[in-house]
């Protein structure tokens, strides 16, 4: 009687316990799912990490175990890119502090809300820079309310510069030179910053 009760209690911790392993086509994000826990080994594909990928492992227990992958992604605002004055060469802007919600289509906040605070613009390590003669524009494609566009020089704010609300863009009024170009953003999810390097000819 008492080996059949072992063996019913090993039966029952095995069902509960052992995991159900799931590789994703993001990067190659693991994910072991059980009844009574979730591990996630996330490696995903991101520009904003040396490596090229964002790494980390989550460990959820019951019951906030049975949600999918998407529910534990990391919150993050959106990617903006910038674009040079004939559209034909782009980069990637750096994402800086936000504070960010996931959000319904009635813009609801449907899950925490994920705060973050970046390095000064200065001491972000840029891959790319964007190349661009004096007083030209550069654009963007994002639906966001621009709120304030600072320009760093010599580690620190040189000006601010004015934004085109219509064209989505922003003109270059500055001196030859290597410039850090912030622009403050609001959505309906939140708040960001972000920085990217031009070159002014």
């Amino acid at each position: 009687m008492k080996l059949k009760k072992i063996l019913i209690i090993i039966a029952v911790l095995v069902i509960l316990l052992f995991p159900i392993k799931r590789t994703y086509k993001d990067g190659g994000t693991k994910e072991y799912s059980a009844i009574l826990y979730k591990v996630i080994k996330w490696h995903t594909i991101d520009e904003n990490y040396e490596s090229g990928f964002y790494e980390a492992t989550d460990f959820h227990i019951f019951p906030t175990n049975f949600h999918t992958l998407d529910y534990y992604r990391k919150i993050m605002p959106y990617d903006l890119y910038i674009l040079n004055s004939d559209k034909t060469e782009k980069i990637r802007a750096q994402i800086g502090s936000y504070s960010w919600c996931k959000v319904d289509v009635d813009n609801n906040v449907i899950q925490t809300c994920e705060t973050a605070l970046a390095v000064d613009p200065p001491e972000i390590k840029y891959k790319n820079s964007l190349t661009i003669k004096k007083n030209e524009k550069i654009y963007h494609e994002n639906n966001m309310d621009v709120t304030k566009i600072e320009v760093y020089k010599d580690k620190q704010v040189y000006k601010e510069l004015g934004y085109i609300k219509r064209e989505k863009s922003i003109r270059l009024n500055l001196n030859e030179g290597e410039y850090i170009i912030v622009i403050h953003a609001k959505y309906d999810e939140g708040t960001v910053w972000y920085s990217f390097k031009v070159n002014i000819e």
